[in-house]
């Protein structure tokens, strides 16, 4: 009687399925962009090419921009995956080798993987032309987690023109016009250049995941009015939760803080020529002083007739530009009347008033024309014109 020992019995058993030609391809690759099935049971993946971009949808149904490198890497390896061994026309395959198989369709061609076989380590699988094989592991996605675009504008935002942003006592309109932007709320402005594109800039960056939707308090919203798309809007929500198209994002990193006007208003609050200024008017409390140009363009006290050529040089570089340090919680017509307020004439009307307040912190207000805010503006200028009184 001949023993022969367990592992030289598995190999005579396993010599039938491997008798024929090993390093079979897979996959030929496709000359265009194919769709591709991956689908089980219970997960089901589908990849298809539309209008220069690839989709992928899950189990749920639900479409989600692809992640192209992602997508082109598992191309990539579906290309280069071969058969470990062909199953002879006598192997022996067991009835329920492809009882629970996982399919997988790249345009025309398909193949079926199987349960293990005799061969530690290598599954049973089908090829498009119904041959049988063994395959070593694919390392196939089960899932869209990997594949999906997780950023919250994969196809960028366009050409935006309008932004409008809300949120606690915080309301800002911009517009582009000419390729500039200008602050139209709460207070025409021009802007700081900038600071708009930088901000649309770190929406650009958002990623995140789908998160089910809950009660969350918005901290601020969002509308982008493009010149070449539909409105986009969204909100942000508490816990770094962004409501964007129908859906919740939890996103990776710190949302986009609520800008301030004065964050992106131009911090200069005054804009005059000074050439063109032909007449000076500065009250303190019940007195007046006026100063006008005479015929040689030298600056004089209308009422001593005396020259005052340095003191109105010292002016007008204190006056452009004139510029905000910071925004005050203050509503001017609160304030009462101004310590200090100096009108600038050209011709015969009035073409910019600035008043100023001081306050207990040592910190002068002002309102420059029309604003309806008040500004921290820098002490030189008050100082400089109490010299006269």
């Amino acid at each position: 009687m001949i023993r022969i020992s367990y592992w030289t019995a598995i190999l005579l058993l396993a010599l039938p399925l491997v008798q024929a030609q090993a390093g079979v391809a897979l996959f030929t690759p496709p000359t265009e962009p194919e769709p591709l099935q991956i689908r089980d049971g219970q997960q089901h993946i589908t990849l298809s090419f539309e209008k220069g971009r690839w989709w992928i949808t899950g189990a749920d149904l639900r479409r989600h921009i692809a992640d192209r490198v992602a997508v082109e890497q598992l191309f990539e390896r579906l290309a280069t995956l071969k058969a470990e061994r062909s199953v002879g026309r006598y192997g022996q395959v067991p009835d329920d080798a492809f009882a629970a198989p996982v399919t997988v369709v790249w345009g025309d061609q398909q193949i079926q993987i199987g349960g293990p076989s005799r061969i530690p380590g290598l599954r049973y699988g089908h090829l498009t032309d119904g041959s049988l094989h063994l395959l070593g592991p694919l390392d196939l996605p089960r899932s869209i987690d990997g594949l999906v675009d997780r950023r919250l504008f994969p196809q960028g935002i366009g050409m935006v023109t309008e932004v409008n942003i809300s949120g606690p006592r915080h309301l800002l309109h911009a517009s582009r016009k000419e390729g500039s932007w200008r602050l139209t709320a709460p207070q025409a402005s021009r802007m700081e250049p900038q600071v708009v594109d930088d901000w649309l800039a770190q929406l650009l960056t958002l990623q995140g995941d789908p998160v089910p939707e809950a009660i969350r308090e918005e901290q601020m919203a969002v509308q982008l009015i493009r010149a070449d798309g539909p409105l986009i809007e969204m909100a942000f929500l508490d816990d770094n939760v962004v409501a964007l198209a129908g859906e919740t994002f939890q996103i990776d990193t710190p949302q986009p803080t609520l800008p301030r006007y004065f964050d992106w208003m131009e911090k200069q609050i005054v804009d005059i020529a000074p050439g063109d200024i032909t007449g000076i008017q500065v009250q303190h409390e019940d007195t007046t002083r006026v100063f006008q140009r005479n015929e040689r363009r030298q600056w004089i006290d209308r009422i001593s007739g005396l020259r005052y050529r340095t003191w109105t040089t010292r002016l007008f570089e204190l006056l452009a530009p004139l510029t905000a340090t910071g925004l005050l919680d203050e509503v001017p017509e609160n304030l009462g009347p101004a310590d200090l307020e100096i009108r600038l004439w050209k011709g015969k009307s009035v073409f910019s008033t600035i008043e100023l307040w001081p306050s207990e912190e040592g910190v002068w207000r002002c309102r420059g024309g029309d604003g309806l805010f008040v500004f921290e503006v820098d002490k030189a200028l008050a100082t400089h014109l109490q010299k006269l009184f």
